[in-house]
């Protein structure tokens, strides 16, 4: 695996952040051409450090970290998904992975722009 893009996300990345926010990571990787050739290859990985039950909410000490295969990263952002219209608009003072293959896609963006207000619309109702 090779990331090609990692960056803040959450409450870092909108300006919103206190001194009791978490940290939020979103990111891309490359698989490597065997995993791809034996259909091993994962389209996404996960991962938290929210420990301990009954706790509904991450607290400062907690990361969430992720990671979206470049294939089901251009299926999410063909669909208009939101995660990814703010990864292709991460500033660069909050990118903490950057390569010629992000910078390509980043300058590129326009291009996963839609008029689909589907995934925008779900993304509302889970917010309200």
């Amino acid at each position: 695996m090779i990331e090609i893009f990692k960056g803040v996300f959450g409450s870092q990345l909108y300006g919103t952040d206190t001194p009791e926010s978490d940290r939020d990571y979103k990111g891309i990787y490359l698989c490597s051409k065997e995993d791809l050739l034996l259909n091993r290859a994962k389209h996404h990985m996960s991962k938290s450090t929210k420990t301990g039950s009954g706790r509904l909410k991450n607290d400062k000490d907690d990361i969430d970290s992720e990671m979206f295969s470049i294939h089901r990263f251009f299926e999410l952002a063909y669909g208009g998904d939101t995660c990814t219209i703010d990864m292709l608009h991460t500033p660069v003072d909050k990118t903490l992975v950057n390569s010629k293959e992000w910078e390509f896609i980043r300058n590129n963006r326009s291009k996963f722009y839609t008029k689909n207000m589907d995934s925008l619309l779900v993304y509302a109702f889970r917010q309200a």
